[in-house]
């Protein structure tokens, strides 16, 4: 899919991706719906995906399948690493045709990481994750590749830079 996108007149299509069930509180969860209400009262086409354990929290979220209680971090993370997840994940790149792809923790199993790697627009990245991770320990090979398809990163705070610097170089 990368390369194959054409940019169309009208406002900026963004799609902004989610690891979490957008139905479970959590602050990556807040953060992009505030972010998603933001641009969109700035006119800014906003479509916010990820995993909905019941009906979307906003009109403008795309549910792509329920989620899995996954031990990630020291807790429990709602993340949709399965088949069928993915599988709408792809169904929503070709159907929506977005201009900019915003994916947050982009190498998180389940719809960012399938949106990171098929990446048919450019890539937003926002890292949250701080502390230690072992996943980015042990896929670091992966992470190195898969980093080449994000046009900007961006960080929350100090501490997420720490932890995603190593293994994604870049600014």
């Amino acid at each position: 899919m990368a390369g194959t996108h054409a940019r169309r007149p009208g406002p900026l299509r963004v799609g902004m991706f989610c690891p979490y069930s957008l139905t479970i509180p959590g602050g990556v969860q807040m953060q992009v719906i505030g972010l998603a209400r933001s641009l969109r009262a700035k006119g800014i086409e906003v479509r916010v995906l990820g995993p909905c354990d019941g009906p979307p929290p906003e009109t403008f979220v795309t549910p792509l399948g329920n989620s899995l209680p996954t031990a990630a971090n020291g807790s429990i993370a709602p993340l949709a690493p399965d088949p069928a997840a993915a599988l709408r994940t792809i169904r929503a790149l070709i159907d929506e045709q977005f201009d900019v792809l915003h994916i947050h923790e982009p190498y998180v199993p389940g719809p960012t990481m399938t949106a990171l790697v098929l990446h048919p627009a450019p890539v937003v990245a926002t890292f949250h994750a701080a502390g230690h991770s072992t996943s980015y320990d042990v896929f670091e090979p992966f992470i190195r590749g898969w980093s080449r398809n994000i046009t900007y990163q961006t960080v929350v705070s100090k501490d997420a830079l720490a932890l995603v610097q190593p293994v994604a170089p870049g600014e």
